[in-house]
């Protein structure tokens, strides 16, 4: 395990790797689902369509992960946020 890797394994995801959810989307309705790459994002905007939703993909915030996980942020930049809303 080098360095990086030990450092956030001290870390869960809900207390070092994990930005929080854009206030602003959650106050209008909208659930933070998932992060998700780009295959995966075509996927859940796909599927949540079918479903009955609306989908926003949203950049990961690397400028708000803790100084422990700075050695994830070049990845992390290529993943979105998923958030959904029941359309209607």
């Amino acid at each position: 395990m080098n360095e990086v890797e030990k450092k956030c394994s001290a870390f869960s995801i809900s207390t070092g790797c994990k930005t929080p959810p854009n206030q602003k989307l959650i106050a209008e309705g909208w659930e933070l689902r998932y992060l998700a790459d780009a295959r995966m994002c075509r996927e859940a905007v796909d599927t949540y369509t079918q479903l009955g939703y609306e989908v926003v993909l949203e950049a990961f915030q690397t400028d708000l992960l803790r100084e422990e996980c700075s050695g994830c942020k070049s990845s992390l930049e290529q993943f979105k946020v998923v958030y959904t809303r029941k359309k209607g």
